[in-house]
């Protein structure tokens, strides 16, 4: 009887053990993640206001899956801003970086890290920085305002109004027949692109990208003619954010 017994709690410490080993000391493997950064370079002049996208997806199950992800940016002799900094997946954050005289002859080298769990993926994308001022300021302005009036009563939806606060930056600064120009506003990407050229060929276009959310626009309008004083209407947006 008493080897029985002492036959019984071998087993069941066996059993424990291997219960114990298992449940507790196994851990659930990182859930994988993608992440993409858009564009792959850029080219830039001082004081533009360069803003790389990054989406995060999962790839699949395990420990952390659906948690945000940890968005970093490190850049040389160059500060990067990242909006937000924990980004969930299906979202879109903002990598921004603002060249100074202390770039010019030297591109900036970027690097966005996306870290959960410790999981890491890193991706390595490039301003050049070129010749060039923002001459654009005013007349981009000036031009966005013929669009607002018009969105405001007709897609009130969109919270813009007169009132809305937007941070303006040139892009492409080189190409001289068709100007772009980017505003942000807190919720909005506004793509403001214009033919530079006489009636009635001097259309302007805005695409707009709901920010932290898409990866491109997903509106478009267009005034046919600017001297004209045509209406604005909707167009087809394109696939891709301007940058």
């Amino acid at each position: 009887m008493r080897i029985s017994f002492i036959i019984i709690c071998i087993v069941l410490s066996v059993v424990g053990y291997t219960f114990f080993s298992c449940d507790i000391f196994h851990e659930e493997e990182p859930a994988p993640f993608t992440m993409q950064v858009f564009p792959d370079s850029m080219e830039a002049i001082t004081g533009q206001r360069c803003v790389f996208l990054v989406k995060i997806e999962d790839e699949g199950g395990g420990r952390g899956e659906g948690e945000d992800v940890t968005i970093t940016g490190n850049a040389n002799n160059s500060e990067v801003n990242v909006t937000p900094t924990k980004c969930s997946p299906g979202k879109v954050a903002e990598a921004t970086v603002i060249p100074d005289t202390n770039n010019i002859g030297t591109p900036i080298s970027l690097e966005i890290n996306g870290q959960r769990n410790g999981m890491l993926r890193s991706i390595n994308t490039s301003i050049n920085i070129v010749q060039g001022e923002d001459y654009l300021k005013d007349s981009a302005e000036q031009i966005r305002n013929r669009f607002i009036p018009w969105l405001a009563e007709n897609y009130p939806e969109f919270g813009l109004s007169n009132e809305t606060d937007w941070t303006g930056t040139i892009v492409t600064p080189n190409i001289l027949i068709v100007a772009n120009y980017l505003f942000f506003s807190d919720r909005w990407e506004m793509d403001l692109t214009y033919h530079v050229m006489i009636p009635p060929h001097d259309w302007a276009r805005i695409y707009l990208r709901q920010r932290f959310e898409e990866m491109q626009p997903s509106y478009a309008f267009e005034i046919s003619s600017l001297e004209a004083q045509d209406t604005p209407k909707p167009i087809t947006p394109p696939e891709t954010v301007l940058r």
